[in-house]
């Protein structure tokens, strides 16, 4: 262990509470340690520990010394990787439901098109096409209802 890893370790055991910020920077997460305030700057000072990878999340050779050197470091990184893994999990799943929302509508016309163009090629579908659509008709019929819509006229002329 180096004397400036030694003198990152006391100077962050010193503290209360270790607290460690992580930022992407390329494909390395960047962990940055709270090390005081700087009043001529009027800034928070951070040490930078070292980084992680962006998808395999293993520490560099400077943070594992670290890391290894305090247990009370180590614990907060643990605690803070958890909770960025996390919300980047959250991230992924919402970006996912965006995606599907913005699909779904270029679906429902992509399926009319499609078995359109099957009638004009074979003029005929076959039963087991047939009972998968009027299946997924059917889904998404009841999700429809499910969230309070309810199934339009599609001639508004016809009372009814």
């Amino acid at each position: 262990m180096t004397e400036e890893i030694k003198k990152i370790i006391e100077q962050l055991e010193s503290f209360e509470n270790v607290t460690l910020h992580l930022s992407e920077r390329g494909k390395r997460i960047n962990v940055r340690a709270y090390a005081g305030y700087n009043r001529t700057t009027k800034r928070s000072d951070y040490v930078l520990l070292g980084s992680v990878g962006e998808h395999d999340f293993l520490p560099n050779d400077r943070l594992k010394a670290v890391l290894d050197g305090s247990k009370r470091i180590k614990e907060a990184f643990d605690a803070e990787l958890e909770k960025y893994k996390e919300s980047k999990a959250a991230e992924a799943a919402k970006d996912s439901r965006e995606v599907k929302k913005m699909v779904a509508d270029m679906r429902a016309e992509q399926l009319a098109e499609c078995l359109e163009a099957r009638l004009e090629d074979e003029d005929d579908i076959s039963a087991e096409l047939a009972a998968s659509v009027y299946a997924a008709i059917k889904r998404a019929e009841s999700v429809l209802r499910k969230a309070g819509h309810k199934k339009t006229n599609p001639n508004p002329n016809q009372g009814g």
